[in-house]
């Protein structure tokens, strides 16, 4: 083999990595030929001269437990952002449903029930006179009601960012 050729197989050489029968054919040649030697001893001080240097390094105290917090706020990073996006596509489809809704012909069916819907809660001003104190109450109860659900399902959507685990 010729020089050149020996000199594309000297890292591997060095790094141990030939298998038997071009480690032979490597040897042979270096028994020969003084610059390939030459050219292997620099390759050895140089391996050694990296390797001192690399095992000189020390990381930094508590590497491993700030990789894995700073791992953990971009997945949460990363859950509240697809939240986000969840909740914008859901309002979107919603406003997109409604105005599709009330331009059909179906919306004119609702748009008659709302009108409908407005003269029965026009006739409902009347009712607190008859009712008494008990309207106040319903008022009450009622409001309650969805105060209740949205605390539900704030609480929910907070339980779901700290355990990692989108609900």
């Amino acid at each position: 083999m010729t020089c050149h050729e020996i000199r594309m197989s000297l890292t591997a050489y060095v790094d141990g990595e030939l298998d038997l029968d071009e480690l032979e054919e490597v040897e042979l040649h270096l028994k020969e030929c003084d610059s390939c030697q030459q050219l292997v001893h620099e390759l050895e001080e140089t391996t050694a001269l990296v390797f001192a240097q690399l095992n000189s390094v020390v990381a930094p105290l508590n590497i491993e437990n700030r990789v894995m917090e700073r791992i953990a706020d971009l997945h949460q990073e990363h859950q509240v952002h697809h939240l986000f996006i969840v909740y914008l596509v859901c309002g979107f489809l919603g406003i997109c449903g409604i105005v599709a809704l009330l331009i059909s012909p179906v919306g004119a069916f609702v748009r008659a029930m709302f009108h409908l819907f407005l003269a029965v809660l026009n006739g409902l001003s009347f009712i607190p006179s008859s009712l008494g104190s008990w309207w106040i109450l319903g008022t009450f109860l009622s409001t309650l009601l969805v105060v209740g659900i949205s605390v539900f399902g704030v609480s929910r959507l907070l339980r779901s960012l700290k355990s990692e685990v989108v609900l």
